[in-house]
C-alpha cells in the first residue's frame, strides 16, 4: 500500500512546488523502515499520514479504514476552535459544562503547552499547504483527519489545564471516551442544511450555501430567485462551505452575471515513456535537450480557463457581499475564482482553506484509501490561490472577544457593507416591495 501510493505520487501529483525541496524517493526509502516496523494498522496508517504530509497539499490525504480511529484512539469529548492562535472551547459533553464552560481556553495537554504540541507533534500530520490551515485543524481535532490536540491513546485520561472565561485557571482531568459512549452535548450539533435564508436588516437576503456537493444546491438556490432579485443586497455565507462539484457552483455563479464568465486556468502532470528515455541523454546529445525535463520529472500540460455561459432565467444585479472562511474549500473556492471578476461581489471574511483539484482517488490493504490531488488550480490570470487561500477584500477575523459576547463581526461589517453599497446606488425602499412581502 505505501510503495503504490509513493508510486502514484510520484506520477501524479500536481503541487510538487510546495513541498520545497523534497525528494520524494528518499522520503520513500526514509519511511519504509518504519512502515515495515509497524505494530498494527493504525501505527502503518499513521506513518503513511506523516509521509502524506510531507507533500503539503490539501487535496492529497491518507485516510484511515472505517472504524480503525476508534478501536486505538481516544478523544476528549469537547469541541474546539482555534481562535487569535488560541484553543477555545465552544461545545463539551454536559458532564463537563460546570468545570469547561463555553469560551474556556486549552493552555496544556498532559503538561504540554498547546503552542507547543500543535508544532512539535500534530502539524507534521496534516496535508496542507496553507499556513493558517495547521493551527485551525490541529486544534479542531476532527475525527476525518485523526490528528489534533484532544486525541490521544486510547483508554487514557487527558490532565488539561484550563482558563476559564472568568480567567481562573484550573487543571481537569477528563477521560478520552467521546468514541465509546453516547456524549450528551451541551449545546445541540445539528447538521448544517443544505441552504438557508433568511431576511437582514435593510432590505438584505442571506443566503448560506453550505456544500455544493449536491446538485439540489443548485434547485434549492433557483427557487430563491425571485425573492433575492427584489432584495438590495445580498449576503451569500460560504464559511461552512467545503466544496463538491464546482459545476453547481458555477450553475450559480452564472445568475449573478448576463455575460459570460471564467473558470480556472489548470494543469496536470505530463508523463511520456520515450521522451523520458531521450531526456536521459539530454547532457550528452544536443538535440535531446528538449526532453531534458521529461527525464526529471514534473512536466506539465495547461489548460487555460474556460469561457462559461450564464445561467438561463433571473439575473441577480444587486450589491453581493459573500462570507469566506478557514472551511471554505475546494469547489466554493472554484465558486469564488469564477466569481472574481464580477465587479458586484465583494469577498469579506479570512482567507479561505487554499486547495482544490481533481483528486486522483485509491484504495489501500485493511479498508483504507487515499487520494492525490492531479490538477493545480489558478486563477484565469495565473495568479496563485493554493496554498494561501482565496483572499478577502475586506479582512475580518473572528476574534475570542467576539465569540464570548456571541457576535458575529464578519455578518455585522458585511451588512454594513450592503447597506453603504445599495445607499451609494440608490436603491429605494419601493425598489424591494416583493422582497419585503
Amino acid at each position: 500500500g505505501f510503495s503504490l501510493f509513493s508510486k502514484e505520487v510520484s506520477y501524479n501529483v500536481s503541487h510538487w512546488e510546495t513541498a520545497g525541496d523534497l525528494d520524494g524517493d528518499q522520503a520513500y526509502q526514509d519511511f519504509l523502515p518504519a512502515i515495515m516496523a509497524s505494530e498494527n494498522d493504525c501505527e502503518y496508517y499513521r506513518t503513511m499520514q506523516r509521509f502524506c504530509a510531507l507533500l503539503k497539499d490539501g487535496h492529497t490525504n491518507v485516510y484511515l479504514p472505517e472504524g480503525l480511529l476508534e478501536k486505538y484512539v481516544g478523544r476528549v469529548p469537547l469541541r474546539v476552535r482555534e481562535l487569535e492562535h488560541r484553543a477555545i472551547v465552544t461545545n463539551m459533553d454536559v458532564s463537563l459544562a460546570e468545570d469547561i464552560p463555553a469560551g474556556s481556553e486549552i493552555l496544556e495537554v498532559d503538561g504540554q503547552p498547546v503552542a507547543e504540541m500543535v508544532e512539535k507533534e500534530i502539524i507534521p500530520m496534516i496535508s496542507t499547504s496553507a499556513p493558517h490551515i495547521y493551527w485551525d485543524m490541529a486544534v479542531a481535532s476532527r475525527k476525518s483527519a485523526g490528528v489534533g490536540i484532544l486525541f490521544g491513546e486510547k483508554g487514557s485520561t487527558a490532565r488539561l489545564k484550563i482558563r476559564r472565561p472568568e480567567g481562573e485557571v484550573i487543571l481537569v482531568n477528563v477521560a478520552r471516551d467521546q468514541y465509546e459512549r453516547d456524549v450528551e452535548w451541551a449545546e445541540e450539533v445539528a447538521k448544517a442544511p443544505l441552504i438557508e435564508s433568511r431576511r437582514l436588516e435593510g432590505g438584505i437576503a442571506y443566503v448560506a450555501l453550505n456544500s455544493f456537493s449536491d446538485v439540489e444546491i443548485v434547485e434549492a438556490f433557483r427557487e430563491k430567485l425571485p425573492w433575492l432579485a427584489g432584495a438590495k443586497g445580498i449576503l451569500l455565507d460560504l464559511r461552512r462551505n467545503s466544496g463538491g462539484s464546482s459545476l453547481n457552483a458555477s450553475a450559480i455563479v452564472g445568475h449573478f452575471t448576463d455575460e459570460p464568465f471564467r473558470g480556472a486556468a489548470w494543469r496536470t502532470p505530463v508523463n511520456y515513456g520515450v521522451y523520458r528515455a531521450w531526456g536521459m541523454y539530454a547532457d550528452s546529445i544536443e538535440e535531446l535537450e528538449e526532453y531534458r525535463d521529461f527525464y526529471h520529472g514534473h512536466v506539465y500540460h495547461r489548460e487555460e480557463a474556460d469561457e462559461l455561459e450564464p445561467s438561463k432565467g433571473t439575473t441577480l444585479a444587486v450589491p453581493t457581499v459573500v462570507l469566506i472562511g478557514r472551511q471554505t474549500a475546494s469547489a466554493a473556492e472554484d465558486f469564488l475564482v469564477m466569481a472574481d471578476e464580477l465587479e458586484a461581489f465583494t469577498y469579506l471574511g479570512e482567507p479561505t482553506f487554499g486547495s482544490t483539484g481533481q483528486p486522483l482517488m485509491m484504495e489501500l490493504p485493511g479498508g483504507g484509501s487515499a487520494r492525490i490531488s492531479t490538477k493545480r488550480d489558478f486563477y484565469p490570470d495565473g495568479r496563485e490561490f493554493i496554498g494561501r487561500g482565496v483572499q478577502p477584500d475586506i479582512e475580518v477575523k473572528p476574534t475570542v472577544e467576539a465569540f464570548l459576547n456571541d457576535r458575529d463581526e464578519a455578518l455585522e461589517r458585511a451588512i454594513a457593507e450592503l447597506k453603504k453599497k445599495a445607499a451609494e446606488l440608490g436603491l429605494s425602499d419601493s425598489a424591494v416591495s416583493v422582497f419585503q412581502e
